[in-house]
């Protein structure tokens, strides 16, 4: 057994309390103990790391992630994609990510390669392959060809194109077959595709198929969900998870927090297809940004659960946790890191293992030099992230993030 001291110049629990100079016990990867620092504390421990001048605060958590969606028209060999998978995988890490839910396109084989040891990464918990219907969100087609997304198995796997309760059905099991944790699903259009924002996806018998199909392998249904018709449509559904949720309205925000609805809003995409769009798309994106913004909002005043997802794209993937700091602008410093952490493991349903620092937890740790209360642009400020601890084990150290 190894015991493992840290000292901490300040805890930012993941739930909305702060303790200064404190000191975390760990054992075998698991938090023991939570306290005020004493010197006393060394002698009982193994290893003890210093971070006396330092923010420590539980690792972050990415409810929306996209290791593998690369980018559309890429010409790339087997062993190009997993590169640049794995690099994206390790940069979410050094990054501070200790856990990640891919909202679509990576294979199980991708969190089997972080779990055993083979890849260096956050733990994955994987959707598989977006479920789309004909012509939907993730229908990847163009309209005369019928073969649109990159499937290698294992690896990437970007989209089911299915049509009616069975064809649903049948792609969900395919999805946990391969590994995945949840399934998600398009009940709406997208910014990146033709179906209409404010476009209905799937019927309701379609949708219940997945929940069904989820629910008895232990798992949920999330949605892909900009318009207030669409969050609606996947309650009908029983969906409780939503994505986007760009063009909510009071009515609808209600009824997310009667049912017990969550919500991943996803600024940090906008803002970066902003920076890249012709002016006369970079409009549209931008009034987009402003009703998404008013969304969390309308959300957040309901009751909703609001979680914290980045939905970043293409290879190269990088500062991850400016989501976070965008959230911190609209929702306030505490408020944008415990939606990032434990109201993000709440969601992903592993609360009761990670995204807060306290006792029986494991021991996921982010060190910043900086507070990220005082200024939440430390978090992806170059060299700011000290160290990331998995299971109690030092995973990155400074001069890592690249």
């Amino acid at each position: 057994m190894t015991r493992t001291l840290l000292r901490c110049g300040q805890l930012v629990d993941g739930l909305g309390r702060t303790l200064p100079d404190a000191a975390i016990s760990i054992e075998d990867g698991v938090i023991t103990q939570v306290g005020p620092w004493t010197a006393d504390d060394v002698a009982r421990h193994d290893v003890v790391h210093d971070f006396g001048d330092r923010t420590v605060l539980p690792g972050l958590i990415e409810a929306h992630g996209h290791m593998g969606l690369l980018g559309p028209g890429l010409q790339l060999s087997a062993a190009e994609i997993a590169a640049h998978v794995f690099a994206n995988v390790r940069q979410a890490l050094r990054e501070g990510f200790t856990t990640v839910r891919d909202a679509g396109g990576i294979d199980g084989g991708v969190a089997a390669c972080v779990s055993t040891g083979l890849i260096s990464g956050p733990r994955i918990l994987p959707s598989g392959p977006f479920l789309s219907q004909t012509g939907g969100h993730a229908d990847h087609r163009g309209p005369w060809h019928e073969h649109g997304s990159v499937s290698i198995p294992g690896l990437v796997r970007v989209a089911l194109v299915v049509d009616g309760p069975d064809d649903v059905r049948r792609a969900a099991r395919e999805a946990f077959r391969a590994g995945a944790s949840q399934v998600k699903v398009c009940v709406s259009g997208g910014v990146t595709s033709g179906g209409g924002l404010d476009r209905c996806q799937f019927s309701v018998a379609e949708l219940r198929a997945a929940v069904d199909e989820a629910e008895s392998h232990g798992g949920y249904v999330h949605a892909h969900a900009h318009s207030a018709a669409s969050v609606r449509h996947g309650i009908a559904a029983g969906v409780r998870h939503f994505e986007h949720g760009s063009l909510l309205d009071e009515e609808t925000a209600r009824l997310m927090a009667e049912v017990g609805a969550c919500l991943v809003p996803t600024l940090l995409v906008l803002q970066r297809l902003i920076g890249t769009a012709p002016p006369e798309t970079a409009a549209s994106l931008t009034a987009l940004m402003e009703s998404m913004k008013k969304s969390t909002l309308l959300a957040r005043d309901a009751g909703v659960m609001l979680g914290s997802g980045s939905d970043l794209l293409g290879t190269g993937q990088r500062g991850r946790a400016e989501e976070i700091v965008l959230k911190a602008e609209l929702l306030g410093p505490m408020a944008a890191l415990v939606s990032a952490t434990s109201v993000n493991a709440a969601i992903l349903g592993i609360a009761d293992r990670v995204g807060s620092v306290a006792e029986g937890r494991t021991a996921d740790l982010l060190v910043l030099d900086g507070d990220p209360l005082a200024d939440p642009g430390v978090l992806v400020r170059r060299g700011a992230v000290s160290a990331v601890f998995q299971a109690g084990v030092l995973a990155t150290e400074a001069g890592e993030v690249t």
